[in-house]
């Protein structure tokens, strides 16, 4: 074998293994977090609203898991789909995170169901928030703030990896 076929080669692997790590960096993570402690009183239960909610039919980028996101602001992109009074019942079937690569930062995202008298049974994400503490902190967890179905007299939900 000539010495210019073994350099063609060895720069060809050096690329293919280049490229295939910079795809495995840039990849999302997706994590299934259900049996995290402080959210797993959660899961597969009749969840009611505290808080008047909107319900908006949303394409990537706006949607990370599912196309209907649940949320309380009602100027969200996307085509609004119904407004959810306080009282609405909900279920949370499960919980991810999802890290994008590019930032570098992770989301916690409530995958559940609920029912519109207009639109049936609607399997919906509800971001609830970023799970990354402060660059400065300590601490290893961090404060949710309070969900949609979390009153002023609930504690927050505190996310601990």
């Amino acid at each position: 074998m000539s010495l210019l076929k073994i350099i063609i080669i060895v720069i060809a692997t050096g690329v293919v293994l280049f490229i295939l790590l910079l795809t495995y960096t840039l990849w999302p993570t997706v994590r299934n977090v259900s049996d995290n402690k402080a959210l797993n009183p959660f899961l597969n239960k009749s969840l009611t609203l505290k808080r008047k909610a909107f319900l908006h039919l949303a394409e990537k980028p706006e949607s990370t898991f599912l196309n209907y996101i649940l949320n309380e602001r009602d100027d969200f992109p996307g085509i609004a789909i119904a407004e959810l009074p306080e009282g609405t019942i909900i279920r949370v079937s499960e919980f991810k995170t999802y890290k994008n690569s590019v930032s570098g930062f992770m989301h916690l995202y409530a995958i559940g169901k609920l029912a519109t008298p207009s639109h049936g049974t609607i399997e919906f994400e509800n971001e609830m928030g970023g799970t990354d503490p402060s660059l400065y902190s300590t601490e290893s967890g961090v404060d949710l703030g309070l969900a949609l179905w979390q009153d002023s007299t609930d504690i927050p939900i505190r996310y601990e990896k």
